[in-house]
């Protein structure tokens, strides 16, 4: 298996090559081979299909097991495709392989697939090959299922270095029959004498996927999404692609790590209008990172709005952070603001933020109308070029930047107007043009229509 893309970029692309009302596909959907493409070692999971807009997670643990990271050379002697990984067992457990159809061991290794609610998968197969981690006589197995199984698939000793086990099992039925909106684990456990350790390679997840494209409510703006896992998992980050892939349609909408594009900020925005920066990644993935790139923005990350080193700038104080704020006051008419004003109903509950210094010149939106916020600026902006606090080495800013009053959950509890602002804040910050108020009625209801039957379909 030596078709190595790295999916380290874990990026979702969709392309216009797709057609309305789908495709299907019956094709390798993710593998694991630890070869960087060019003969070094890699222990990153590869997306054998950027186009099936399937993302492929890194590598996990289970218990105290894992993928060993580093490279074992002694596991590549003799074999006829290395480089070869390693899977990581508890040392001195019983020789005594698990049972088929029985409980997993505590410890293991794995890898997932995230799949999109307009994507559905049927999986087929999973093969690799496999030995014990020593060419001596210690009795060790190596174990697999899915996160979709009760009990293990596979259970059986290893050979000894340098000969390989060819293992293949047919993935059919109900349990793997038209996953969407769903993520799903491939575990494999180790285990037997000495450091129970066992050698694999060749990992090859295949399946059948079919596509639908999700047609766009607003025209026309390019959206990447930042996020701290490998696809939008962590917080509200699922509810806010669903919503963000509905509006702008299913061609026009990625997501990618933001620790992976922290590694080229530049590059990783190129072609897209406007960066959505979720909170759940650690600031550390922003902050010096996307400050100074020349795209739109809208970040609720509330560590990264002030004037620290490597920060936005847009507010020269440390956000407020308020659990019984739950409406705003709309400050000024804005595209942004368009089709509301006075007070409005933003969430139902979570966190709310306010600055309590918003830097001098920059406009607020909408403030904290009551709870522990009340009277701050909640949602502030800066246009293209505007300065901000200078501490921050981001002024002038970059490009249009919306700093957006939520944390990690709080997404999922927007009211219908909360989502309307957000919805216009990534509109304003792609630089989509300013709708009519007949437009603008006709996309709120489209939007809040479609929200519980997305979120129903979720697994």
């Amino acid at each position: 298996m030596r078709r190595s893309l790295p999916l380290a970029a874990a990026i979702l692309a969709i392309t216009c090559l797709l057609t309305f009302g789908g495709t299907a596909s019956a094709a390798p959907i993710a593998g694991l081979d630890f070869d960087d493409g060019s003969g070094g070692y890699s222990p990153t999971p590869d997306d054998l299909d950027p186009l099936d807009v399937i993302l492929v997670s890194g590598l996990g643990g289970i218990g105290s097991g894992n993928f060993v990271t580093s490279h074992d050379t002694a596991s590549d002697a003799g074999r006829p495709s290395p480089p070869v990984g390693k899977l990581n067992g508890p040392d001195g457990s019983t020789t005594t392989p698990p049972a088929v159809g029985g409980a997993a061991p505590a410890d293991g290794g794995f890898f997932s697939i995230w799949i999109p609610f307009y994507a559905t998968v049927d999986l087929t197969n999973v093969s690799w090959i496999s030995s014990k981690a020593t060419g001596g006589t210690n009795q060790r197995w190596l174990a697999f299922k899915t996160s979709l199984d009760s009990g293990l698939l596979y259970s059986a000793l290893g050979p000894s270095r340098p000969s390989f086990d060819t293992v293949s099992l047919p993935l059919s039925g109900a349990p793997y029959e038209g996953l969407t909106s769903t993520t799903v684990d491939f575990q494999w456990y180790s285990g037997g004498q000495g450091s129970g350790d066992m050698d694999i390679d060749s990992i090859l997840i295949e399946g059948n996927v079919t596509v639908d494209v999700v047609e766009p409510e607003v025209c026309c703006a390019k959206v990447l999404l930042l996020g701290g896992a490998a696809a939008p998992t962590l917080g509200a980050d699922d509810d806010v692609f669903t919503y963000l892939v509905q509006r702008y349609g299913s061609e026009n909408v990625s997501y990618m790590q933001s620790s992976v594009a922290a590694g080229d900020p530049a590059g990783s925005a190129a072609g897209f209008d406007v960066l959505v920066l979720s909170s759940t990644p650690g600031s550390g993935d922003y902050r010096g990172k996307f400050n100074n790139v020349a795209v739109g923005m809208v970040n609720w990350e509330e560590a990264v709005m002030d004037n620290a080193a490597g920060e936005f700038g847009l507010s020269s104080a440390v956000m407020t952070k308020s659990t019984n704020t739950t409406q705003l006051t709309i400050d000024a008419s804005h595209q942004i603001t368009q089709g509301l004003s006075g007070t409005v109903d933003f969430v139902t509950s979570g966190e709310v933020l306010g600055t309590s210094s918003l830097y001098p010149g920059l406009t607020s939106l909408a403030s904290a109308a009551n709870g522990d916020a009340a009277g701050q600026p909640s949602i502030f902006i800066a246009e293209a070029g505007q300065n901000v606090d200078p501490a921050s080495g981001s002024s002038p800013a970059a490009a249009r930047r919306v700093m957006f009053p939520m944390t990690d959950n709080t997404f999922s509890s927007l009211t219908p107007e909360g989502l309307q602002l957000f919805g216009q804040a990534v509109d304003w910050a792609a630089g989509v043009p300013e709708p009519s108020s007949l437009s603008l009625t006709l996309i709120a209801l489209l939007g809040l229509a479609s929200l519980p039957r997305r979120r129903a379909a979720r697994r």
